[in-house]
């Protein structure tokens, strides 16, 4: 089993206000016209490559962590009664799939995107979440078993890279406007009313690949 260090510097999405509470413990960030109070936390997770058994440290939130939206607090799974009718894995299949043609124009090899800290408001829709761009690897290659004659595959170390910086802003933009357009979904709640939610994903890191002109979710 081979470990890699991995360290991911995400694309800035938000407008820092420099606004501090309890000591420096907290900010305050403003999304798409909406007051987050944000924590600075930054966590790790062990991630294995689906695709070559690869274990990665992830740095998983790089970003800060909404605990309160326009002065509401966010609630997470252990604190609601039900939880949102938009599920993680609902999420991710919806926004790869309208992604489709976009993902599919980068050309054949394995991609991952990376997206955290999704907020659900108290109405069903998306209010925050953060894009931490699109990382690029080639396959692993294939050759033939010389005894029986069958095709294998043959993972190596995964050399993942950052896309050019205007794939970034292009898959940036696209998938702003499919967030900003999805439908609401039933709210999560809490004491039998809805309530704001976050998403327990620690990090979006669906792996996916392109191969001759075709999306393939991992």
């Amino acid at each position: 089993m081979v470990f890699k260090k991995y360290l991911f510097i995400p694309i800035c999405l938000l407008s820092v206000l420099s606004c501090y509470a309890n000591g420096g413990d907290t900010d305050t960030i403003v999304f798409k016209g909406n007051y987050f109070e944000v924590a600075s936390a930054v966590e790790t997770l062990m991630v294995e490559n689906p695709v070559t058994q690869e274990v990665e440290l992830v740095v998983a939130n790089p970003n800060p962590i909404p605990i309160k939206m326009n002065g509401y607090t966010i609630y997470t799974d252990k604190e609601i009664d039900s939880p949102p009718s938009l599920t993680v894995s609902k999420l991710k299949h919806y926004l790869l799939y309208q992604l489709g043609h976009t993902l599919t124009g980068l050309g054949d090899g394995m991609y991952r995107i990376y997206l955290d800290n999704v907020i659900i408001d108290d109405r069903g829709k998306v209010a925050y979440y953060n894009f931490g761009g699109i990382q690029y690897a080639q396959k692993p290659q294939t050759t033939t078993n010389r005894k029986s004659g069958s095709s294998i595959r043959v993972a190596f170390k995964t050399d993942w890279q950052n896309l050019p910086e205007a794939h970034q802003q292009k898959i940036k933009q696209k998938l702003e406007d499919i967030i900003d357009n999805m439908p609401a979904h039933t709210p999560a709640k809490a004491y039998n009313h809805p309530v704001i939610y976050r998403m327990e994903m620690k990090t979006f890191t669906n792996l996916f690949e392109v191969e001759k002109g075709t999306l393939i979710l991992k």
